[in-house]
């Protein structure tokens, strides 16, 4: 595996990150993944 990283250039941690996102889903988990948060925050009408 050490190989391999060296070889495409990338950490172990990446490669077995994209590795089990590609197990789960496959091509599609390797898709670029949004890290922006999903959750609206908003503030209770009773602070407001």
């Amino acid at each position: 595996m050490t190989y391999i990283c060296k070889t495409i250039n990338i950490s172990r941690t990446r490669f077995y990150r994209y590795w089990y996102r590609y197990q789960k889903d496959g091509f599609d988990g390797l898709n670029e993944r949004s890290k922006r948060s999903h959750r609206i925050h908003r503030t209770d009408r009773k602070v407001e």
